[in-house]
C-alpha cells in the first residue's frame, strides 16, 4: 500500500488512531463515503471507530489505551513503512510497545526497531526532602525510554539471537548509548536504556548462532564481552549436529575438546553423517578408546557403520568383555555392521548363544541366518528356541493387556489450592502384528534346522508357543517330535485358558470374523483360535481327561460351547470329579453345554447296560 498524504489531508487535525484507521479504510475502499459504525460521513465525523475495523478484517489484536497509541493489526499494521511514518508522526505506542519491539526483530525490520529505541518521555516522580513535612512536595523530572530494551530477563535480546538477527542484535547491546533528540533543561535528570551483559545469556540461544552457522554473529558477542570459555560444554553439545568449522571456531575461543572425557567425541558418532567432525576431533588427539571403549560401543549400538570403520582405523580397540560393541551392533538390526565387525575378528560365539538370541529378540531374521551361517551355536540349554517361541517384547519383562499396556503413574496436582494425587494413564505404542508373527516363525524354523532339541527343557518350547496362541509355530514343533503329553499335557489345558490368550488372539489374522459391536468380534475371534489350537493338540494325541479333566472345566467355565463339543467327542468324561461339570454347566448362559453333557452321560449309562 503506497501512501501519498500531504498537510492539506489534515494530519495534524486527527489523532494518531483515527489517523491510522482513516488512512486504512480510505485506502482498501476508494468508493466508501462511511467509515464508521455510526455510518457518519468522515467530512463530518473524523473519528474512525475501532469495532469498524474488528468488523471489517474479523482480528482482534488491538491494544487500546486513550485512544492514542500505534494498533497492531495483521493486515493493517503489516506494512513497514506505514509504522515508520505514524511513529514518526508522534504516534503514542503505549502497551503496544513491547510487542512491537518483538515483532521488529522477528520481521528483521531495523529502522523500526532503531525508531521504537529512541522513543523518550518525560515523567515527574515526587521526592520529599528530608526533614521537611509530605506536603512539602519536590519534583523530579526524568527523561527515560518509552520501552526499555531489558524487559522480561532480555527477552528482546534473546529473541534476536534465536532469530539470527546481528543487525538487531548489535542494536540492542549499544541502546545505552542512545540520547533523547530534545535540549535537556537543568532540572531534568537523563535515564538511558540500561547496559546489557552477556553473562547471562543462555546456553540454548548461542547454539542457534552455531546451528545456523552465524559465525558474525559469533564474534560480534566476543566484541561485546562474552566469553565461551564459561560454556565449556558448548563444544560436547554441538559436536552431535554440526560441522567442523564450528569445532573449530570453539577450539580457537579456548574450549577444551576433551572436557568431560571426551564428549564431545561420544556427541559427534549418534549420526553416521558426521564422519567429517569424528575425524577431526580425532586428528586434534581425542582418544578412540575413551571411557574404556564406550565410544566404539556407542557406535555400534547407532548402527553407523561408517563412524565404526574409522574408530578402528584411528586405533580404537575391543574392550573386555570385547563381544559387548558385537551385541550393540545386533541391536541395532545394521546386518552390514554385523557382517564388518564379524570380519575384524569379534569372537561371535562367546556367552553361549547370546548373539543369536539378542538378534532372535529384535526378531532380525537375516541376522540370525548369518550368525547361524558362521557357526554360531544354537542348541545349549534350549533357551534359545524356547526364547524364540514367545514375542520379543515381553521376554525384555513389559507385561501386555490386550494389544497395549497401560501403567499408572502418581503426579501432583493443584486444585482449589490442595495438592492432589491423580493417575496419569501412559499407553505402551508397541503392539503385535502378523508381520511380528511370520518373524518369529521364520526364526524359530532356522533355529530348529541349525539343530536345536525340540523336546529341551521338557517341551517348554512348544508350551510358549501354546501360550502365545503361535498356530504355525506349534505345528511345525509338533511336526519336528515335540510331546503333546508332556508335563501331564499341560499344552491342551493352556490352549483352552482364555487367560493365557485375552491378550493375543485378536491380532491374529485368520480368526473368524462375526457381527457384532467390536468386543463380541475379538471373543468370537479368540474363541476360533482356540478352538483350532485344542483341535490341533487333540489330532496330536493330547489325553483331553489330563489333569482330572481340567481342559474341559475350563471350557465349560468360559462358555464355549466349541471346545466343550470338541472335547467331549474325543472322549472327555462329563462325570468327572463329582459331576462338577455338570454342575458348572448349569450356571452356564449358553443352555447348549448342559445339554451336550446330559446326553453324553445318557449314553455313557446306555452302553453301559
Amino acid at each position: 500500500m503506497q501512501l501519498r498524504i500531504n498537510q492539506s489531508d489534515g494530519i495534524d487535525k486527527f489523532l494518531p488512531f483515527e489517523l491510522c484507521c482513516k488512512i486504512y479504510v480510505l485506502a482498501q475502499n476508494p468508493n466508501l463515503k462511511h467509515a464508521s459504525t455510526t455510518f457518519c460521513e468522515i467530512s463530518k465525523e473524523p473519528s474512525v471507530c475501532a469495532d469498524f475495523i474488528l468488523k471489517k478484517r474479523g482480528k482482534k489484536n488491538f491494544f487500546i489505551k486513550n485512544k492514542k497509541l500505534i494498533s497492531h493489526e495483521k493486515n493493517m499494521f503489516g506494512n513497514k513503512q506505514f509504522i515508520d511514518f505514524l511513529i514518526l508522526k508522534g504516534a503514542e505506542v503505549g502497551k503496544a510497545g513491547k510487542f512491537m519491539l518483538l515483532h521488529s526483530v522477528k520481521k528483521h525490520w531495523h529502522s523500526t526497531l532503531n525508531l521504537l529505541m529512541q522513543l523518550f518521555e518525560i515523567k515527574k516522580n515526587k521526592r520529599y526532602a528530608i526533614g521537611e513535612k509530605p506536603y512539602d512536595e519536590l519534583y523530579k523530572i526524568i527523561v527515560k525510554p518509552q520501552i526499555l530494551t531489558s524487559f522480561s530477563n532480555q527477552k528482546l535480546l534473546l529473541t534476536a539471537l534465536r532469530e539470527n538477527n546481528t543487525e538487531a542484535v548489535k542494536s540492542i547491546l549499544d541502546a545505552h548509548k542512545i540520547l533523547p533528540k530534545l535540549e535537556m533543561k537543568s532540572n531534568q535528570v537523563f535515564e538511558s536504556h540500561p547496559k546489557i551483559y552477556l553473562k547471562n545469556i543462555s546456553t540454548s540461544a548461542i547454539k542457534v548462532i552455531f546451528q545456523k552457522n552465524n559465525f558474525e554473529l559469533a564474534e560480534l558477542l566476543t566484541d561485546y564481552g562474552l566469553k565461551y570459555t564459561e560454556y565449556p560444554q558448548l563444544i560436547s553439545e554441538m559436536s552431535r549436529n554440526t560441522n567442523v568449522q564450528v569445532i573449530n571456531f570453539l577450539i580457537s575461543k579456548g574450549l577444551d575438546p576433551r572436557y568431560d572425557c571426551d564428549a564431545a567425541l561420544l556427541e559427534a558418532i549418534y549420526f553416521d553423517k558426521n564422519t567429517d567432525v569424528v575425524e577431526y576431533l580425532l586428528s586434534i588427539g581425542l582418544d578412540a578408546n575413551a571411557r574404556k571403549g564406550k565410544v566404539l560401543e556407542f557406535a555400534c549400538r547407532r548402527g553407523n557403520l561408517n563412524i565404526v570403520k574409522i574408530l578402528l582405523k584411528s586405533g580404537a580397540k575391543f574392550m573386555p568383555p570385547h563381544s559387548e560393541a558385537f551385541y550393540n551392533a545386533i541391536n541395532s538390526r545394521n546386518l552390514e555392521l554385523v557382517k564388518y565387525l564379524t570380519e575384524q575378528g569379534v569372537d561371535i560365539f562367546t556367552r553361549e548363544s547370546r548373539s543369536v538370541s539378542i538378534a532372535c529378540n529384535i526378531l532380525a531374521g537375516e541376522i540370525v541366518q548369518y550368525l547361524i551361517l558362521k557357526g554360531a551355536k544354537v542348541c545349549i540349554k534350549g533357551d534359545l528356541l524356547i526364547s524364540a517361541c514367545s514375542h520379543w517384547y515381553e521376554r525384555y519383562g513389559v507385561a501386555v493387556e490386550h494389544t497395549t499396556n497401560c501403567k499408572q503413574e502418581l503426579l501432583s496436582n493443584t486444585h482449589n489450592g490442595k495438592k492432589q494425587k491423580i493417575k496419569k494413564i501412559v499407553s505402551l505404542p508397541k503392539t503385535i502384528t502378523s508381520s511380528d508373527m511370520d518373524k518369529d516363525l521364520k526364526i524359530t524354523k532356522l533355529i530348529l534346522d541349525a539343530g536345536a532339541n525340540v523336546q529341551m527343557k521338557n517341551n517348554e518350547a512348544l508350551i510358549e508357543a501354546v501360550r502365545h496362541v503361535r498356530l504355525e509355530t506349534v505345528a511345525l514343533l509338533i511336526s519336528k517330535g515335540a510331546d503333546v503329553c508332556a508335563r501331564n499335557n499341560q499344552a491342551i489345558v493352556d490352549a483352552v485358558n482364555y487367560k493365557c490368550h485375552k491378550k493375543y488372539c485378536s491380532l491374529v489374522n485368520n480368526a473368524q470374523e462375526s457381527e457384532g459391536n467390536e468386543n463380541q468380534k475379538s471373543i468370537n475371534s479368540s474363541s476360533y483360535i482356540r478352538y483350532k489350537l485344542v483341535r490341533m493338540l487333540v489330532e496330536a494325541g493330547a489325553d483331553v481327561n489330563a489333569q482330572n479333566g481340567e481342559a474341559l472345566i475350563r471350557a465349560i467355565n468360559q462358555s464355549n460351547y466349541r471346545i466343550v463339543n470338541l472335547l467331549v467327542l474325543n472322549g472327555a468324561n462329563a462325570q468327572i470329579r463329582n459331576n462338577q461339570a455338570l454342575m458348572d454347566s448349569i450356571k452356564q448362559p449358553d443352555p447348549r453345554i448342559l445339554e451336550l453333557l446330559l446326553n453324553k452321560v445318557a449314553n455313557r449309562q446306555t452302553n453301559r447296560r
